[in-house]
């Protein structure tokens, strides 16, 4: 029956090897002992029993190769990451977390893209050594549920890229406890390496791999966590057991190495830079070499030959070098051993190609352009070729510049000239050397100012571009006048501005009116006259006539300041009556006939006085001493004279009166101290009722921070639900039909939804108590107001202006309440979405059901809906007068009705799917029963919150019935404001605080009535909760119907 032979796992029959025993196709002889042509290293170990010869495709002769061990390249992770790195699909790199205690690393997915594992440089390159091995590694996951694709384990080389799925090669899904993977590195289909490989390729990935990716995450933000990563390798001179599967080749001619990956001496890889991959060939050099590099297949030439393949003469030999003797290339006739040419004409001429700087020519015996010399002494002594020194003046892109024999230079720019461009040209000044080129610029001269020399332009220094000027006129273009000069436009010079020297300020005047600075008041040209209706020309100006309007003739002075008066006025500005005149209005008329004797007296008192004038001017004119008893007696009839008249115009004066006025002075001052008693008391007033207003402000902030958080709330919820857990019911779905895995996460996802709904619950009792408090402070705030309001009754004498000001504040008032329902609006449509994404949610959970069951259940179910419906009715007919004043609001009402009506048609679809689903029954039951049981929590909850609204709005309403009291109190005073400002005129001032103190009590009115406004839409928002709940119930029943 023929003989038996162990070679593997398996035992097979040798009699007939075409027979083919269990995947060891690689063997051959009669008794299977032998490597089939191309393969090598029989060994047991090995499932198809001879490891391919790889040789880089150059030879199929191999054995085993001595001295090589296994060994493993790893990573334990037992200090650090290990230089292992993170990246997502694109190729963004993603931090990489090392754990210290479980000695692993981890990374996380910011998104629903994978993100791999990376491994360093060490398990990367050549690793052919890893060819039919192990990679090996434990994986664990943060979720379950995994994704896995056929990308799951990547491996990057020689342009190719083979992928592998987690669960290939019988290895397990990843899950949240660690997991031991092992992935076989062949090519073998049964494998399953993507794309299938011929063995020569999957080791070529091998032999020059680049990257190794584990991929690390497999849902959605999920995390994977690396360790013990393993790959099984050999190398030379390591200690450890034997590794028979490196092959030694045995290489053709022209190949040498181990693998045949090098070139032997005198070959080269074609195309060069090919790679071990690439065959080897004879180099060619053409004769003038033997050896050549065997990568880029360059030459080592010889006999003064240059190129790749020695195919041209060395820089300074010519010749043809492709006649492959030693005497091909031969040294150029050139300075400095330079590169020539040989051209094919009759003479074979030679051609320098590498003349010095500043040479040219077939032997470089002539000066190249810009330079000048003469090298063969053609014109005199031999010179070498030396640059023309034009300065830079030059344009170095032109041709002939200079003369090539005397270096003078023959095409000067920038308005240069002279043999070395050295100096401006005329008409032109600046430095023609500055290193700023182009600083020759023409001369700038102003023609009416300059003396002209020629009938050229003008011309001006050629250094500092002065010009020459004409008479009285200045400046480096002659295009000023000297101080005190102006009109140089004439032509001939600057003429004199003459200037006052009394009325202007300085001698200087305008260049082209000739208009002096007058001083102030002072006119004309040369400042030399007064302004109308000014007077006293002199240095400081001249001043104002100030003439009286009503007492003067015209109102223009004379020289002296003396107005032109009216009769019987008299003054220099003509503003008081003569003597024995008055009433100026009335052209100053005749006094009454009894002022005569007070005129009469003045005359006689002046007419002394001026007899005294005569005797005092005698008496200094002619200084006699004369005793005179009549003189001493007149002297002191004037003495008791002027004692009388001092005595009238005391009593005139009213000085004898000085105790009475004293006191209405002192009365005064007393009543204005009351008043400033009052005002600080008002402002103490004032204080105390800003700090109440503060802590309401403090407290409704907190109320809208409230209401922001619970908006918040929702809206995560609403965008998980919409997001997250649409996406996780579609996978779940998907992964149950694929792979027979129960769905545990829309359970979760309900209960998140339901606990959101509590959740909602417990920020609107939050927003009931902060309600209160704000109904509490806007009472004491109202107190407060009041008694101000009553203390304040002497104060304020601009209260008509109140009204415009409260119509003011109540348009921001509605403003601000307009505001804050919409918020209110927003946050309960936010909730009613929420709910109806709740019920979603909770009818797209295909529970396991039972129709008698579920029929039974929705019965029980709609009668207590009913029930519910029927106490709701109650509460309607309890509340039916303020249902009645919101009745608009069942617009909206209407619309959560159709969009129950949508809800309901899907349930039906959903209903209709869920008779497949009969093994599930009890459990729709219980989650039936507790859906019912929170809404009628639900609905206890909204009863509890219409009774707390409706107390809201009974304060609020008492702060309401308190305005016509604040209004008879505003009444009031206005009244006694109105008698304390006939009493106090001058203390208008501080009426402005009283008016701000009234303000202060319509602002807390107002907030009365938002409180009021607030009260209401809680009870809307009430009452739209309480319809939802009739909904469902309709809803309820609707199902049980479709049951039955």
């Amino acid at each position: 029956t023929g003989r038996f032979l162990r070679t593997g796992r398996t035992w097979a029959r040798c009699y007939n090897c075409r027979v083919r025993s269990t995947r060891r196709e690689h063997v051959e002889g009669q008794r299977c002992t032998g490597c089939k042509p191309g393969f090598f290293n029989m060994d047991e170990n090995n499932e198809f029993g001879c490891t391919p010869c790889f040789c880089y495709g150059h030879s199929s002769v191999c054995r085993s190769a001595p001295a090589y061990s296994k060994v493993l390249v790893e990573s334990m992770f037992a200090r650090n990451n290990e230089r292992w790195t993170g990246v997502d699909q694109q190729h963004n790199e993603i931090p990489l977390e090392y754990n210290g205690i479980t000695q692993s690393i981890g990374v996380s997915a910011p998104g629903r893209e994978p993100i791999y594992f990376v491994a360093p440089d060490r398990f990367l390159m050549d690793q052919r050594a890893s060819y039919n091995q192990d990679l090996e590694f434990r994986l664990r996951i943060g979720e379950s549920g995994p994704a896995p694709t056929v990308e799951d384990v990547v491996l990057e080389g020689a342009g190719l890229t083979i992928t592998q799925t987690i669960f290939g090669q019988g290895n397990r899904m990843p899950a949240v406890v660690d997991q031991s993977y092992k992935f076989r590195l062949h090519e073998d289909p049964d494998y399953g390496w993507q794309p299938r490989l011929s063995a020569r390729d999957f080791m070529s990935v091998l032999a020059n791999l680049t990257a190794i990716k584990i991929r690390g995450t497999y849902t959605p933000q999920g995390v994977g966590f690396l360790d013990d990563v393993k790959l099984h390798t050999a190398r030379r001179g390591a200690a450890g057991a034997p590794a028979s599967w490196i092959e030694m080749c045995t290489c053709p001619t022209g190949y040498v190495g181990q693998f045949c990956e090098s070139c032997a001496p005198g070959s080269r890889h074609d195309p060069p830079h090919g790679g071990p991959f690439a065959p080897c060939v004879p180099c060619n050099c053409n004769g003038h070499a033997d050896i050549c590099d065997a990568e880029t297949g360059r030459c080592i030439c010889q006999h003064n030959t240059a190129g790749d393949n020695c195919e041209r003469c060395a820089r300074g030999y010519y010749g043809n070098s492709l006649l492959g003797t030693q005497e091909d290339c031969k040294e150029c006739p050139c300075p400095n051993q330079g590169a020539c040419i040989q051209l094919e004409d009759e003479n074979n001429t030679i051609i320098c190609l590498e003349c010095p700087k500043g040479y040219s020519g077939p032997q470089c015996d002539l000066c190249s352009d810009g330079y000048f010399g003469d090298p063969k002494g053609r014109h005199g002594p031999p010179s070498e070729c030396r640059p023309c020194d034009c300065n830079l003046n030059v344009d170095m892109n032109a041709v002939g510049n200079c003369d090539r024999t005397t270096g003078e230079c023959l095409k000067c720019i920038y308005n240069t000239g002279g043999p070395q461009c050295d100096q401006c040209l005329p008409g032109y000044y600046g430095d023609a050397l500055a290193l700023q080129k182009g600083d020759c610029k023409p001369c700038q001269c102003y023609l009416p100012g300059t003396e002209m020399t020629g009938s050229g332009p003008p011309v001006c220094d050629q250094l500092s571009g002065q010009c020459q000027c004409k008479p009285h006129v200045t400046g480096t273009n002659c295009d000023q006048c000297q101080a005190g000069y102006f009109n140089i436009i004439s032509g001939q010079g600057c003429q004199s501005c003459n200037c006052d020297p009394v009325g202007s300020l300085n001698q200087s005047c305008d260049t082209v009116t000739g208009q002096c600075n007058c001083r102030s008041n002072v006119t004309g040209l040369h400042c030399d006259i007064c302004e109308p209706y000014y007077y006293g020309f002199s240095t400081d100006g001249c001043k104002a006539c100030d003439c009286d309007s009503i007492g003067s003739l015209q109102l223009q002075c004379d020289a002296y300041g003396q107005c032109p008066c009216l009769d019987n006025v008299e003054g220099r500005r003509c503003d008081r009556c003569k003597e024995n005149k008055y009433d100026r209005q009335l052209a100053c008329v005749d006094c009454p006939a009894c002022y005569n004797l007070v005129q009469d007296s003045v005359n006689r008192h002046r007419d002394n006085l001026g007899h005294l004038n005569t005797v005092l001017k005698q008496i200094k004119d002619n200084p006699t001493v004369i005793d005179d008893l009549d003189f001493e007696q007149k002297l002191r009839l004037v003495l008791a004279y002027v004692e009388d008249l001092w005595r009238d115009a005391r009593d005139a004066t009213g000085l004898n009166k000085d105790k009475s006025l004293m006191e209405e002075l002192e009365a005064v001052k007393k009543r204005l101290d009351d008043v400033d008693s009052l005002i600080k008391q008002s402002d103490n007033w004032i204080t105390q009722a800003d700090a109440e207003t503060k802590e309401a402000a403090i407290n409704a902030t907190q109320a809208e921070h409230t209401i922001e958080q619970a908006r918040d709330v929702l809206q995560d919820a609403l965008d998980y639900l919409q997001a997250d857990g649409a996406v996780a019911l579609k996978k779940a779905v998907e992964r149950s039909k694929v792979f027979g895995q129960q769905n545990q996460q829309m359970s979760e996802i309900a209960r998140e939804a339901r606990n959101l709904a509590e959740q909602q619950e417990e920020h609107a009792k939050e927003i009931h108590k902060i309600a209160e408090n704000a109904v509490n402070l806007s009472t004491q705030a109202y107190d407060i107001a009041k008694d101000a309001i009553n203390r304040q009754k002497n104060i304020s004498d601009e209260i008509r202006s109140l009204n415009s000001d409260m119509q003011m504040t109540n348009e921001k008032l509605d403003l601000t309440i307009e505001v804050v329902s919409d918020t209110a609006n927003h946050v309960d449509t936010v909730y009613n979405d929420t709910w109806a994404i709740y019920s979603d949610v909770y009818e797209l959970m295909l529970p396991e059901t039972n129709a008698q069951d579920l029929k039974d259940k929705a019965i029980a179910t709609a009668s207590e809906a009913r029930q519910i419906r029927d106490e709701a009715n109650n509460l309607y007919q309890n509340h039916i007068a303020l249902l009645e004043e919101i009745s608009e609001l069942m617009i909206d009402g209407e619309d959560v009705l159709r969009r129950g009506m949508t809800q309901q048609q899907f349930a039906d679809e959903r209903l209709a799917d869920a008779d497949a689903a009969n093994n599930k029954a009890e459990e729709a039951v219980q989650l039936g029963n507790k859906t019912l049981q929170e809404a009628q929590q639900t609905y206890r909850t909204l009863q509890e919150f219409d009774s707390q609204v409706q107390q809201s709005k009974g304060k609020a309403q008492e702060a309401l019935a308190k305005i016509p009291e604040i209004e008879e109190a505003i009444s009031e005073a206005i009244r006694k404001t109105t008698n304390a400002q006939e009493a106090l005129v001058g203390a208008g001032g501080y009426a402005q605080t009283a008016k701000q103190q009234l303000d202060f009590a319509e602002n807390t009115a107002q907030e009365a009535e938002r409180i009021k406004e607030t009260a209401e839409q809680s009870k809307a928002e009430a009452n739209k909760l309480r319809d939802e709940a009739e909904a469902l119930a309709g809803r309820v029943a609707v199902t049980a119907a479709e049951v039955a």
